[in-house]
């Protein structure tokens, strides 16, 4: 999240707080039409910055949306190399750009860099599974995704900061 996106949801955030006191604080003379024509104006101009600040984090939002696709769709249309059928026995697999299929991997060494897409499909794997990744950002997510238990137990995990 940028610093200029921190500020605008700070400044969001005191100008809702700031209205909901307004709004308390003047409830009664609101509702009872007594107050001067001041609360009346103060409620108006509340409404309109809620509103105001609701499309603000709607943009936002749809921002970030506009550049998920993208990534999405240069992957969609890449294609892929196919391997079918194949039997690695200890060896460096690279996934990036590769679709396994119906593929038997004993004690392999698989290796992805983020760079494309890659499918392993009905394939079984067999013996100690390493996987290593050369860029430091996709070695933090594989330790992560392990700590976090979303990896087999005796996965192993290497990369620039683990050779």
């Amino acid at each position: 999240m940028s610093l200029s996106e921190i500020g605008s949801i700070a400044s969001i955030g005191s100008f809702v707080l700031a209205a909901i006191l307004a709004i308390v604080q003047n409830w009664a003379k609101i509702i009872k039409g007594d107050g001067p024509m001041l609360s009346k104006i103060i409620l108006i101009l509340v409404i309109i910055g809620i509103l105001g600040a609701g499309l603000s984090v709607y943009g936002v939002y749809k921002s970030r949306q506009k550049l998920l696709p993208q990534v999405s769709m240069e992957w969609k249309d890449m294609q892929k190399i196919s391997v079918v059928g194949k039997t690695f026995v200890n060896e460096k697999i690279l996934l990036d750009g590769h679709s396994y299929n119906n593929c038997t991997f004993i004690n392999p060494r698989l290796v992805y860099n983020g760079t494309a897409p890659f499918d392993i499909t009905n394939s079984t794997f067999k013996g100690q599974l390493l996987i290593e990744s050369e860029k430091p950002q996709i070695e933090a997510m594989l330790y992560a995704l392990k700590e976090l238990n979303f990896m087999r137990p005796d996965l192993k995990v290497y990369g620039p900061h683990t050779k």
